[in-house]
C-alpha cells in the first residue's frame, strides 16, 4: 500500500468528505469503504431484502458522490449518510404498502446472526440486553423468533432498535438521521425493546 492510500486510510470522516467535496475519488472510494457494510446491514435488517436493500444503498452512495457538496457539516457524514438510506427504505416500504404487498416478512428477513467488524454492538449483545441467554440467541431458533418480532414491529420502530441495538447508533445519531426529536427516537426504541421482550419471553 503506498503512502498516498495509507494517508486516506488513517483520515478523519470530516477530512475524507471535504477532500470529496473538491472531487477526490480516493477519498470517496474511503468512505465507501468504511461505510458500505454497515449501511447494507442496517438495509436489509430493516427491508429484509437483500436486492432492494443494495439497491437503497447504491443509490445513497450515489448520491454521495453527486452531491457532495450539499453536506454542510463535513463531520457529520454519518448521519448523513444514514439519514439518504433510511429514507430509501421508507421509500420501499410505501411502495409496498400501495401495492397491497406485505410490509415485512419474517420468511425474508435476512441474517441477524452475523457480526460486523464496523457495528460497535452485535446482535449477541442484543440479545444479553433483551434478557435471553446468548448462547439461545444464537441459535437458529432463537434467530428466527427475534426475526419474527423485528418483522412485526411498525417500520418507526424497527428501524430506530436497528439502528441503536445493531448499528451502535447513539440517540442524537438516530435523531439526526431520522429527523426525529431524541425523546420520539427514545420512546420507539423503548416500545420496540418491550414489544420484543414480550415475543421473546419464552426464550429467558
Amino acid at each position: 500500500m503506498d503512502a498516498s492510500a495509507q494517508a486516506m486510510e488513517r483520515a478523519d470522516d470530516e477530512t475524507l468528505v471535504i477532500r470529496l467535496q473538491d472531487g477526490d475519488i480516493r477519498a470517496f472510494e474511503e468512505l465507501v469503504a468504511r461505510y458500505q457494510v454497515p449501511l447494507l446491514a442496517f438495509a436489509r435488517r430493516t427491508l429484509g431484502d437483500a436486492a432492494e436493500a443494495e439497491d437503497v444503498v447504491q443509490d445513497a452512495l450515489l448520491s454521495l458522490w453527486h452531491n457532495a457538496c450539499a453536506i454542510r457539516e463535513a463531520a457529520a457524514i454519518k448521519t448523513w449518510i444514514y439519514r439518504l438510506v433510511a429514507n430509501g427504505c421508507f421509500d420501499v416500504l410505501r411502495q409496498r404498502r400501495r401495492h397491497d404487498t406485505t410490509a415485512m416478512d419474517a420468511h425474508h428477513l435476512s441474517e441477524l446472526s452475523d457480526s460486523q467488524s464496523t457495528t460497535s454492538r452485535a446482535s449477541g449483545s442484543s440479545a444479553h440486553r433483551l434478557g435471553f441467554p446468548e448462547q439461545q440467541a444464537e441459535s437458529n431458533a432463537a434467530v428466527d423468533a427475534l426475526k419474527a418480532a423485528l418483522a412485526e414491529l411498525p417500520d418507526d420502530q424497527r428501524m430506530t432498535w436497528v439502528l441503536f441495538e445493531l448499528q451502535g447508533l447513539t440517540y442524537d445519531e438516530i435523531s439526526r438521521s431520522l429527523e426525529l426529536t431524541t425523546a420520539s427516537v427514545r420512546g420507539k426504541i423503548y416500545r420496540a425493546r418491550k414489544s420484543i421482550a414480550t415475543k421473546m419471553a419464552g426464550w429467558k
